[in-house]
């Protein structure tokens, strides 16, 4: 009995179900109509698109002898401690 009353529940569930999506798709939506003209803004407009006149590029060169070197500073790879940062556990720091 429980089992035949459980297959009547579904089979009412799926015939509601059919008739709301049936009856939502034979609706044809309103057109809602566009202005056409009707703005608060101004329409904008087109204008062409002048250059100006180019200029050549005066580039600065330097002598190889004049630049200062780069720091070089020495990574050491097994100073890098190993286990990753922990950033849930905060240690108050003293004052």
């Amino acid at each position: 009995m429980f089992r035949s009353n459980n297959v009547f529940n579904i089979k009412t569930c799926l015939f509601f179900l059919l008739v709301f999506i049936l009856a939502g798709c034979n609706q044809e939506p309103d057109r809602i109509p566009f202005p056409k003209q009707e703005s608060t803004y101004a329409f904008p407009k087109t204008t062409p698109l002048h250059l100006t006149e180019p200029k050549p590029l005066h580039w600065q060169v330097h002598r190889a002898d004049s630049l200062k070197s780069p720091v070089v500073k020495d990574l050491k790879i097994d100073k890098i401690p190993a286990s990753p940062i922990d950033f849930g556990n905060f240690i108050d720091l003293p004052t």
